[in-house]
């Protein structure tokens, strides 16, 4: 069980989008989309708040008819060995704590979290220091800019289990 450096490489998008599943106890609750972003030698999971709370991020109504919520997430991993998938589960509290960190300025009012995240049963290249790569880049954004979505809408993949690209 490990993580290597290697050289960055070009950037394989559908990559990033890593498909999760919302769980409680040996039950599926939904399906989303993270990424893994490093900063070496850190690694998150970064996926939607809502995703690991379980709640509606504007009502905070359980999203779950029974009103059930995640206690933890298992999550589909790229392994080295080209065209296999690891599976491995991340537990979402510690002693009823929380494991997620929200945005320092917004908090809960802002629907994204990193997880702190430590391969367990798989071993991985990282190929990628994605903080430098963001401090580095000029990503300007305008109202009418197209923008593509890369990741698992209600559940549905592309070919061998890969993320769905959208514009």
């Amino acid at each position: 069980h490990s993580v290597t450096w290697k050289e960055p490489m070009p950037l394989e998008l559908d990559n990033w989008s890593l498909l999760i599943h919302s769980m409680h106890g040996d039950r599926t609750l939904a399906q989303a989309t993270g990424s893994i972003v490093v900063n070496w030698p850190e690694i998150f999971l970064i996926t939607n708040r809502h995703v690991v709370t379980g709640l509606h991020q504007d009502t905070k109504h359980a999203l779950n008819a029974e009103g059930i919520v995640p206690d933890r997430i298992m999550l589909r991993l790229h392994s080295m060995n080209e065209g296999e998938w690891v599976e491995q589960e991340l537990g979402l509290y510690d002693d009823k704590k929380p494991r997620w960190q929200e945005h320092p300025r917004y908090g809960a009012l802002f629907d994204v979290v990193a997880i702190p995240f430590v391969p367990g049963g798989a071993s991985f290249h990282v190929y990628y220091n994605t903080v430098d790569a963001l401090n580095d880049a000029s990503l300007p954004v305008e109202v009418t800019e197209t923008v593509t979505v890369i990741g698992f809408p209600f559940g549905q993949q592309a070919g061998r289990g890969r993320a769905i690209w959208c514009t």
